[in-house]
């Protein structure tokens, strides 16, 4: 069985960088695949190709986990210029489907973008600097439109919970004061107070447009479909 195993693996030397793979991973490629197939191993092991190691990275990333590759910024949207070059290398690979993929820019479908607005109003200047926190951004992106800024009397916890500030709900809910407390100057507190108009735009990849379909050709252990993140596994 190892013997068998040791045969399954192939060494490629990309350009000056050297790649451990298996026959397995590379059968998509019909040029891989022809190259280990119908030559016999050279002297040192390794079957040259005289190819950009760096896009073959993205390639055999491609063959090792069926996912297709997005190069996706949230600021500066696809980067077309990989996507033209990995599309070449597909072609000069004889990758069918990533070629396929690449040349009709499925990669713009499979990432969208929402947008909508909303607005916070941050009392006192620990909520003023934890902004992102109480906007809770994660994979979105914040565009402020209008700031509007005033000095006045807010509810401050008197825990000094600086999240509770302006917001007697919280401080209720927590346990930091009781239900039927009155309303008292005691609970308030001279405060800088900005009320922030904002943009968020939230990216969404769509792991089913990402991922071949049950009609594409299986990827080999371990990184077959069980391994493949699920559409609630994306944030």
């Amino acid at each position: 069985m190892q013997e068998t195993a040791a045969s399954e693996r192939v060494e490629l030397q990309i350009g000056e960088k050297k790649f451990m793979t298996t026959k397995a991973t590379i059968s998509e490629s019909k040029v891989l695949s022809t190259l280990v197939s119908l030559q016999p191993p050279p002297a040192d092991g390794q079957y040259f190709v005289d190819a950009d190691p760096t896009l073959f990275e993205h390639v055999l990333r491609y063959l090792r986990t069926g996912m297709y590759p997005l190069f996706f910024d949230r600021d500066r949207g696809h980067d077309e210029v990989l996507y033209l070059a990995l599309l070449q290398q597909a072609r000069f690979y004889q990758i069918d489907r990533l070629e396929a993929w690449l040349a009709a820019k499925s990669y713009q479908d499979a990432v969208r973008r929402r947008t909508w607005a909303n607005s916070i109003t941050l009392c006192g200047d620990a909520q003023i600097e934890h902004l992102e926190e109480l906007t809770h951004l994660k994979n979105e992106s914040l565009k402020i439109i209008n700031i509007s800024q005033s000095t006045a009397k807010c509810f401050r916890c008197p825990t000094r919970n600086w999240r509770h500030d302006g917001r007697r709900q919280k401080c209720i809910l927590d346990g930091c004061v009781h239900r039927g407390d009155k309303w008292t100057t005691m609970y308030e507190a001279e405060m800088r107070v900005l009320k922030i108009d904002y943009i968020v735009t939230a990216t969404e990849i769509d792991v089913e447009r990402a991922v071949p379909g049950e009609d594409g050709i299986s990827v080999p252990p371990p990184y077959g479909q069980a391994c493949l993140p699920t559409r609630e596994g994306v944030s």
